[in-house]
């Protein structure tokens, strides 16, 4: 009799439902994690399935939570909990992607605060010292993209 294993390896590119628990990062810290999925149907829609862990990590995404899905570029996306917000929360409504990226910082930084360090404004200034910058009158060119 053979048993079925309960998990693929993650190194064949299989979604993994457990993860073995990692070391802290270097330093300490919050870890930002990947989570390995597949696409599949379920009745007539296509899904995302994710295995058990990404859940067990992030419970804002249980069961019938309400999700918005952002394509931000070709192959990439940005997954949110799309719900009432209480009061005082913040909101990405505005910009998505720097939303989540404030919201990454922020995490990072209270769970890293020896990481914070004062800003030296001659190392700025060096940056910037050949930029010439527009005049209030001054239009960018047609072709300028950011």
């Amino acid at each position: 009799m053979t048993t079925r294993p309960t998990q693929r390896s993650a190194s064949r590119g299989g979604a993994t439902g457990r993860f073995a628990p990692r070391p802290p990062a270097a330093g300490g810290g919050t870890e930002v994690r990947a989570y390995k999925g597949k696409v599949t149907t379920t009745g007539g829609s296509k899904a995302v399935r994710l295995g058990k862990q990404f859940f067990v990590d992030h419970p804002e995404f249980e069961v019938s939570a309400h999700v918005m899905v952002r394509s931000v570029s070709p192959g990439y996306v940005l997954m949110a909990v799309d719900g009432p917000r209480t009061v005082g929360e913040k909101t990405d409504d505005l910009d998505p992607i720097v939303g989540a990226f404030l919201s990454f910082m922020e995490t990072d930084l209270k769970a890293n605060p020896r990481k914070v360090q004062p800003l030296d404004l001659s190392r700025v200034a060096a940056l910037v010292e050949r930029v010439e910058p527009l005049r209030d009158d001054e239009d960018l060119p047609a072709d300028f993209a950011l």
